[in-house]
């Protein structure tokens, strides 16, 4: 700032000494054509008819002090050589005295030479060139004068100003830094700093206002109650936000309680079913032995029906064990292992809804002997967390299937590489939109109706199978299924 005002000052004080000094220019030749003027109305009065000249009132003439050197020459000169030789008049009516050694002659005598022939004074060689005319207008000679000490020369003028244009530069731009200082940039550095406190998240910083009613003092004043305001808006928006998070987190309380009591109504319905079966069977079985009526072969066949039933009530009662949250420390086990438990829990809802199981790249897990003791791909994690999170798909399937009336199918498939495992579940059910997918795992997003569905199944899953380390894919188009895709990394061996 002070180098542009100090550029300022040095363009507006260059401009006005060059403006001065063609001024001084002007003054210059003004005055030498005044003193031209006045020495030629005096030597036409001393120039003689017959060309000669009275020497006398030259010499007298009072005005000559007025010049530093004057050359009085008539118009008749030999320039065969080089040098002009005056062959008439030749007068020094300021004398020798003063003239410096170095004085060029020949040069005074060219400039006379060529005012006297173009009839016009002629500036050079520090002096004045005039033609000398007699009363007739005649040409007489000419005559040179010098005023280089009596008038101002431009590097005079420059040294008499520039010291107070350095003094005048200084003091503006002195004077131009402490105005600014106090009244632009120690406001902007006093505003600098509290917007510097307010990004750090002081919201309490208030800046001193100046005692004076300028347009900074009022900038100060606006910044303060804009602060003021932001942090009162601040203190209400964290009331806000807590009180909306304390809505939210009771709303999504409510809604897991729902969601876990409507789970725990299906699970009912379908453990009953599961258990009702082998029970009718044992019911008959008791009564049967009880009459006391049977052959001793039927009632080893009977025993063995109770033993076999009470076997598969107890190893469905073992497998609902496996859901309850009990696990807090992860393990490696079979992906096979929570697939089969979730898929049995659903296995009532499956047969009365006709859906048709398809087995992908993998065999039946619910067939203990065709899937066998074979390793599907093991995984480290929480067994029950993950049976869980499959259980929550295959009610996603079945839900979607319900609405449907061409023929039912859920696919289960299971693949591998090298370093992880990915379970497929597929149905053909109506399928969802474009913007329904990118939200389904959003929390309480549900496309159910009202009282079916609560939004947490899907953000459940994908909950579960983040913290398992692995990805969860979603595939859906209108009236084509659904697929939902868990890749899941393999256990190393290392915990």
């Amino acid at each position: 700032m002070l180098v542009f005002v100090a550029a300022i000052n040095v363009a507006i004080f260059g401009f006005g000494l060059f403006a001065l000094e063609r001024r001084v220019q002007e003054l210059r030749t003004e005055g030498l054509e005044n003193f031209s003027e006045l020495l030629v109305y005096n030597l036409r009065n001393i120039v003689q008819p017959g060309g000669g000249i009275r020497v006398a009132p030259i010499l007298e003439w009072p005005f000559w002090r007025e010049f530093d050197d004057a050359i009085i020459v008539s118009e008749s000169w030999d320039e065969s050589s080089e040098e002009i030789r005056p062959l008439g008049a030749f007068l020094n009516p300021v004398g020798l005295s003063s003239r410096a050694g170095d004085f060029d002659k020949q040069a005074v005598l060219r400039l006379i030479r060529d005012s006297i022939a173009d009839g016009q004074p002629r500036v050079g060689v520090d002096g004045l060139a005039i033609p000398v005319r007699d009363r007739s207008g005649r040409s007489w000679g000419g005559c040179w004068v010098s005023l280089e000490e009596k008038l101002p020369t431009t590097r005079e003028s420059l040294s008499i100003l520039f010291p107070w244009f350095l003094m005048t530069t200084v003091l503006l731009t002195l004077g131009t830094f402490w105005i600014l200082r106090r009244f632009v940039l120690d406001p902007v550095a006093l505003l600098a700093g509290g917007a510097r406190r307010i990004s750090d998240g002081d919201l309490s910083v208030r800046l001193a206002v100046p005692a004076r009613r300028d347009e900074m003092a009022e900038l100060i004043r606006v910044f303060n109650a804009m602060t003021s305001e932001v942090q009162g808006y601040n203190a209400r928006l964290a009331r806000d936000v807590e009180s909306a998070t304390q809505k939210v987190r009771r709303a999504e309380a409510a809604a897991m309680t729902s969601k876990r009591l409507a789970a725990m109504g299906e699970l009912a319905a379908g453990i009953a079913h599961e258990i009702n079966n082998p029970l009718g069977g044992l019911l008959n079985a008791v009564e049967s032995l009880s009459k006391g009526t049977l052959s001793e072969s039927k009632e080893e066949q009977y025993r063995g029906l109770l033993k076999d039933g009470l076997e598969r009530i107890r190893q469905i009662v073992s497998k609902l064990l496996k859901f309850t949250p009990r696990e807090s420390e992860q393990r490696p086990f079979d992906i096979a292992t929570p697939i089969r438990d979730a898929l049995v829990l659903c296995n009532h809802r499956i047969g009365a809804l006709d859906v048709e199981l398809v087995w992908e790249q993998i065999p039946n897990l619910l067939d203990e002997q065709e899937h066998g003791a074979d390793e599907s791909g093991v995984v480290l994690g929480e067994q029950g967390e993950l049976g869980q999170a499959l259980l929550n798909l295959f009610v996603n399937a079945l839900d979607a299937l319900e609405e449907v009336d061409h023929a039912r199918k859920l696919t289960i498939r299971l693949d591998r590489d090298e370093s992880s495992v990915t379970i497929g579940v597929e149905d053909n059910g109506p399928g969802m939109s474009a913007e329904d997918l990118s939200s389904a795992t959003d929390l309480f997003f549900t496309t159910k109706e009202v009282g079916r569905g609560t939004g947490l199944g899907l953000s459940i899953v994908f909950k579960v199978v983040q913290q398992h380390g692995g990805e969860l894919r979603l595939e859906s188009m209108p009236g084509e299924g659904f697929s939902a895709v868990i890749t899941l990394p393999l256990w190393s061996g290392k915990k």
